[in-house]
């Protein structure tokens, strides 16, 4: 590119100034003021739009007159490449074509990116979580990413993904997530008395005896009047329990003690009625008692039997 650069100093009436060198059009041209702007005495360039000055005749015609002290600055291209910017851009520009043409060819995705700015900014502000999602998934493939070296090979192998876990089983999921959002969640009732829930935990071997016992504990339910008898009796029950032999005893000569029984009865006062603390008794039939082989014709006055 052949560039020319031409200054003028502006006295604040010329509208005119010609160059010595051919301008071939407007595009070709960049016009530039230099002043001083802050009262630093140093004077900054200013690049002055197309639309207040125009080519004609080989000049730059402005439509004002530049002010008094004004440096007018006109750089222009003589071999024909459009000059609309300064040279030192173009040169960078051109220290990047590849980079602009890449660009130029993925347009449609630059395009996407663009339209989906918020979902970016949100994904940059949750990086960290973004990072932790990438580890876990990253346990789907034959090596884990370390954030070490693109080029290398990560070491380790590989492992289940919890998220592929949770995908496998979305069904699951949503019957939860409709459990919650549900007004009378069963999870909801569960997580407000997990002190309770947990009290069962501890105690699932005491569960597991009573579920193996149900049929005596339905027993115990359907006779709880006679099981309430029976605690209110305990210290009899006790009391049984310690004599238990005697009680066996009794039960295997069941027959006789009824024997016994129905011969015993008790006097009526007339004869020998003084028995101390135990009421006196008689024999009636035959008046004998079984264990003496003792025969009475009166009735028998043992007085206390203690």
């Amino acid at each position: 590119m052949a560039i020319t650069t031409e200054s003028f100093n502006a006295d604040g009436i010329s509208k005119i100034f010609t160059l010595a060198s051919t301008i071939l059009s407007q595009s070709h041209c960049r016009v530039d003021f230099y002043y001083d702007d802050d009262g630093s005495g140093t004077a900054t360039d200013h690049e002055v739009p197309s639309n207040v000055w125009d080519v004609i005749n080989n000049s730059i015609v402005f439509n004002d007159a530049p002010t008094d002290g004004y440096v007018v600055k006109i750089t222009s291209s003589t071999d024909g490449e459009g000059l609309d910017t300064a040279p030192s851009i173009y040169s960078d520009i051109a220290s990047i074509i590849n980079e602009i043409v890449t660009v130029s060819d993925n347009t449609d995705n630059i395009n996407i990116v663009s339209d989906n700015t918020d979902n970016i900014n949100t994904t940059a502000d949750n990086i960290t979580n973004v990072e932790l999602i990438g580890n876990d998934l990253s346990n789907d493939f034959e090596f884990i990413v370390d954030n070490g070296s693109i080029t290398e090979e990560v070491t380790g192998g590989s492992t289940t993904s919890a998220i592929t876990t949770v995908s496998n089983n979305i069904a699951n999921v949503n019957t939860l997530a409709n459990d919650l959002n549900s007004v009378d969640s069963k999870i909801t009732i569960v997580a407000t008395d997990i002190a309770n829930v947990n009290t069962v935990s501890n105690n699932t071997a005491n569960i597991n005896i009573v579920s193996s016992n149900s049929t005596n504990i339905n027993t115990v339910a359907t006779d709880i009047v006679n099981v309430n008898t029976t605690a209110d009796n305990i210290a009899n029950v006790n009391t049984v329990s310690s004599n238990i032999n005697d009680v066996n005893n009794v039960s295997t000569n069941i027959e006789a003690v009824k024997d016994v029984a129905s011969e015993v009865f008790f006097t009526d006062g007339d004869e020998s009625d003084d028995f101390g603390d135990v009421t006196g008794f008689a024999i009636e039939s035959e008046r004998y008692i079984d264990l003496a082989k003792t025969r009475f014709t009166t009735p028998l006055d043992c007085g206390d039997l203690t």
